[in-house]
């Protein structure tokens, strides 16, 4: 048996919000995508001189930090062909959002994910217990991408191989909590 989260959680709190529209002096010349613990933005069409501009805009939003699309860390496996020209990212318990939204409707959240992987509070947890699987031993931490070849592995079945959507993960990073040679 396999008990895994996706993700871990962060508190939030209504005293930990970002407006954007008080940072960003254009908000009808951009497409902002989403809202919480990281927004993405779009340039509408015509705009290379904000375009210039925009990076010192966000560079001054306090408690975040930003990213132009080829600069995005790859520890975030964030960058695909959906990802926004921009990537703002707020810190540990802050909140992204707009006027608009917050007038849609209320805050209301007490927890939030997606912040960056490498916070503690945002690492999920992995229990394993099975016939064929050490007992009473810790391992490092490990990204989940390495829980899928692990799967494949105890019930014996081949992976995905050689297409270019196919699962990625080594099981050489788990390999080491499988009891080996059981009936030896």
């Amino acid at each position: 048996m396999l008990v895994v989260s996706d993700h871990g959680m962060a508190d939030a709190s209504s005293e930990r919000l970002i407006i954007l529209d008080d940072y960003i002096s254009r908000m009808d010349d951009i497409y902002i995508n989403g809202s919480g613990s990281h927004v993405q933005f779009d340039f509408k069409k015509n705009q290379d001189e904000y375009a210039e501009a925009f990076p010192e805009e966000l560079e001054g939003i306090s408690h975040c930090q930003s990213w132009k699309k080829d600069e995005i860390p790859e520890r975030f496996h964030f960058v695909n062909g959906n990802t926004g020209d921009y990537l703002l990212l707020a810190d540990e318990g802050w909140f992204i959002t707009t006027r608009s939204k917050m007038d849609e409707s209320p805050f209301i959240l007490e927890g939030m994910h997606g912040y960056d992987p490498k916070i503690p509070n945002m690492q999920g947890i992995f229990y394993a217990v099975g016939a064929n699987i050490m007992e009473g031993i810790q391992i490092p931490k490990f990204e989940n991408i390495h829980i899928y070849p692990l799967i494949c592995r105890l019930l014996d079945i081949a992976p995905y191989d050689g297409r270019e959507d196919m699962p990625q993960g080594n099981i050489l990073v788990l390999e080491k909590i499988l009891i080996k040679d059981r009936n030896k």
